[in-house]
C-alpha cells in the first residue's frame, strides 16, 4: 500500500499476523471465513483435498493481507 491511511490491515501488536483496521479488511476477512466454512461443508472425496484447498486459500489470504497492510 502507498500510505498508512489506505491500509486495510495492520500487524498485530503481539504474535504473528495481521488484523483488519478498515471496513474493507473486515469485509475481506468475513468473505474468507465464509468461503472456508462453505468448503468445510462440502463432502469432497478424498478428504485431504478439502484440507488442501483451505490451506492454499489461507496462504493466499495471508499474502493478500500482507500486501494490503501498513507493514512493521
Amino acid at each position: 500500500m502507498t500510505g498508512d491511511e489506505e491500509a486495510w490491515f495492520a500487524p498485530k501488536r503481539f504474535g504473528w499476523g495481521y488484523t483488519p483496521v478498515r471496513w474493507q479488511g473486515w469485509l475481506a476477512t468475513g468473505a474468507f471465513a465464509a468461503i472456508v466454512v462453505g468448503l468445510g461443508q462440502l463432502h469432497m472425496h478424498p478428504v485431504w483435498l478439502r484440507f488442501a484447498l483451505i490451506a492454499v486459500l489461507a496462504v493466499g489470504f495471508i499474502g493478500f493481507a500482507a500486501q494490503n497492510s501498513r507493514g512493521r
